[in-house]
């Protein structure tokens, strides 16, 4: 079909059929307003008609062709949509309930359509337009076309008795123990029950100065966390793929890093290395490993790998410094306030955890205990703002300074030092430096 004649995809006699069962059947009219919104109706009038219908419902009044009639009337739409005498013929088109099903997701997958091909025009437009910027246009076509692709109804407002009963049975099975936890699990016991996990839809920041061990806390809760085996994605801007899977082939295997990387390893060791390679292999982690990513070119991987993994549990970007707004500011810390309000608007469309390594300033070294502050977040203060969650990373060790300072295993320090969930409180681990994995403190 020529793309340029005008054509827009609809079956108006599958839309009269669907009206006309609302208006004689309640069993069709349930089924009709689970499955459709009056945007999947092409037929203006169709629109109205569905919009009165379902607010007569919504309102709890009875659903017929005289109520339908009266609504109409009062908003003025009755002769625009065609009067008594259209309803009647509507009523004469109507289909039994048992196919209202089907003729609804045949207006579903025509509105699904019209909005690949609105979104098309929208996209053509900006091509043309010189004063827009290639990343953004591809920022906008992938919103765009992501929001195309979803085919459901969603409710603009959740009525607070739906709200609280959900709450109330997540609160029955966290009491009963059947979960214990509302979000991601991290695999470490003592961060899961000062967090509840990793909220779907919320924004995690995790900070810590260079080489304190963020990295490999964050792949640790990758590799040892979640449940039931999920996608998780990580981008890594400043480890390539391979080093990743080593680190993570070392946190499985529970040999030396340092062994693996030389060569220098017992029969023994290498079995386990080469057992672990093939655990390590089964969890479903994705790496994208470019050291270059915008904030336009993570919002199209993220919605493509989440449109091709649905049950995405977990994201991580690794470091948030190292990201780009995609054009120029005035300022390092307006870019880095976009690239932060950016990770929290990719949570949330997507529901899901978006885990975000953050630089320290060096204002912790100039202080007696070098122990890091909210106020230490490098390069903006909307990083704590966006912020759903701060865990602030701390060893002792690391500034060479006292007796415990060449031990293979360390004392770390996790700060929860902001919570818009829950507490805040410090979590003591055990890193074990070696195999670059942290541990409960206290285990072996």
């Amino acid at each position: 079909m020529n793309p340029d004649n005008g054509f827009t995809p609809s079956i108006l006699q599958s839309e009269q059929a669907v009206l006309g069962a609302c208006l004689v059947s309640q069993e069709a009219l349930y089924t009709a307003l689970g499955a459709l919104t009056s945007d999947d109706f092409s037929d203006y009038n169709h629109r109205l008609i569905f919009s009165a219908i379902h607010d007569l419902l919504s309102s709890g009044q009875p659903v017929n062709p005289v109520t339908v009639s009266t609504c109409l009337s009062k908003r003025h739409q009755l002769d625009r949509v065609g009067g008594q005498a259209y309803l009647d013929e509507l009523i004469d088109c109507a289909t039994s309930p048992d196919t209202v099903e089907f003729e609804a997701e045949v207006l579903r997958d025509l509105s699904q359509r019209r909005r690949l091909l609105e979104a098309g025009r929208k996209i053509a437009n900006l091509a043309y337009d010189p004063a827009v910027t290639n990343d953004a246009i591809l920022s906008q076509a992938s919103q765009l076309l992501f929001k195309a692709s979803e085919n459901k109804v969603e409710e603009e407002f959740t009525p607070l008795t739906a709200t609280v009963n959900s709450a109330l049975a997540d609160a029955t099975k966290r009491f009963e123990g059947i979960t214990p936890h509302t979000g991601y699990t991290t695999g470490l016991k003592d961060i899961d029950y000062l967090t509840g996990g990793l909220t779907p839809g919320s924004l995690t920041i995790l900070a810590a100065r260079p080489a304190m061990g963020k990295t490999a806390l964050a792949l640790n809760f990758a590799q040892f966390g979640g449940t039931g085996n999920k996608p998780a994605v990580i981008f890594s801007l400043e480890m390539p793929a391979q080093q990743l899977a080593l680190r993570m082939m070392s946190a499985q295997s529970g040999v030396p890093l340092s062994g693996i990387i030389n060569g220098t390893l017992s029969t023994g060791q290498f079995k386990a290395v080469k057992q672990a390679s093939e655990e390590v292999a089964a969890r479903q982690i994705y790496i994208s490993d470019n050291s270059s990513l915008s904030t336009a070119d993570f919002m199209i991987k993220a919605r493509r790998f989440k449109t091709k993994h649905p049950d995405t549990a977990l994201i991580i970007v690794d470091y948030l410094q190292l990201m780009t707004a995609g054009r120029k500011y005035d300022s390092r810390v307006l870019e880095v306030s976009e690239i932060s309000r950016t990770l929290k608007a990719v949570a949330r469309e997507l529901n899901v955890p978006v885990l975000a390594l953050s630089q320290l300033s060096r204002a912790p070294e100039s202080r007696p205990d070098k122990k890091p502050q909210l106020s230490d977040l490098r390069d903006s203060g909307a990083i704590e703002q966006d912020a759903d969650l701060v865990m602030m990373l701390y060893r002792e060790d690391y500034y060479g300074d006292n007796e415990n300072s060449d031990l293979v295993d360390s004392k770390a320090d996790l700060r929860v030092a902001k919570n818009r969930n829950g507490a805040t409180g410090v979590v003591h681990l055990t890193f074990k430096r070696e195999i670059t994995r942290f541990v409960n403190f206290g285990e072996e």
